[in-house]
């Protein structure tokens, strides 16, 4: 049995990693398809870009969402809508720019299997750390 909530979450920066590394795989795979036509010298950027992009933004929405839980006053739907939103909005905006500044050839349809896997990711996840908490839980 595990123990009380913070202890559940304390294993959370292995979950990070390992979120933050399958979302590497699958989306290297994604924008190298997107982008195939562009010539190997665009496979390669699109490529690391993906895989950094998708890597520290999964890894570090995991954490900033789990922060963010923790410490909201409300309890329940405010709650995961709050670090979900949040999280989606401000991460999104850096994918694009990081992209932007990369030179991506095919920005939107690179980064949209996780605009939409993303909604599921921040809402999911937020849920699911909610729900390991008291409902007074909170700073």
């Amino acid at each position: 049995m595990e123990g009380p909530p913070k202890e559940r979450l304390s294993r959370s920066g292995r979950d990070s990693v390992s979120m933050g590394l399958i979302a590497m795989v699958f989306f290297i795979i994604w924008g190298l398809l997107v982008n195939w036509e562009y010539g190997v010298a665009a496979r390669i950027q699109v490529a690391v870009t993906q895989g950094v992009v998708s890597m520290v933004s999964t890894a570090l929405s995991a954490e900033f969402i789990r922060w963010v839980v923790m410490r909201w006053k409300s309890g329940g739907g405010r709650r995961i809508f709050g670090a979900g939103f949040v999280r989606y909005v401000f991460i999104y905006t850096l994918v694009a720019l990081a992209h932007a500044v990369a030179g991506t050839p095919e920005i939107l349809r690179t980064m949209m299997p996780g605009l939409i896997v993303g909604v599921f990711f921040c809402f999911g996840y937020s849920w699911r750390i909610s729900s390991q908490l008291p409902l007074d839980a909170g700073a």
